[in-house]
């Protein structure tokens, strides 16, 4: 009876042994299959972020384009009224010049 008692505990000992290896062998599996994903998930991340930083690069540049276009507008506004009262002011010259000649 004590043999068998022996018996069975050696084969408890046996079993308990492979499944702490199985667990050793599943938790390396997981753990490998968790750094997996954990870099895939980083790739994930890293292109979502290059595509927003792309969408807020592209909106900067047609904000800027926008601002260029309308400070261009501006700008020739402003040349055509000095071109305007530059030809005025000529006017006026040739008056006085040719007023006090004659």
């Amino acid at each position: 009876m004590v043999e068998e008692t022996i018996r069975a505990i050696r084969e408890t000992e046996k079993k308990a042994e492979k499944i702490v290896e199985e667990a050793g062998r599943e938790s390396e599996r997981l753990l490998a299959e968790a750094k997996e994903k954990a870099a895939d998930l980083k790739d994930m991340a890293a292109g979502k972020a290059r595509k927003a930083a792309a969408v807020s690069e592209a909106e900067a540049r047609e904000r800027a384009a926008e601002a260029e276009k309308r400070a261009s507008e501006a700008l020739e506004e402003e040349i055509g009224k000095l071109k305007a009262s530059a030809k005025k002011k000529e006017q006026q010259a040739v008056d006085y010049v040719v007023s006090h000649l004659v």
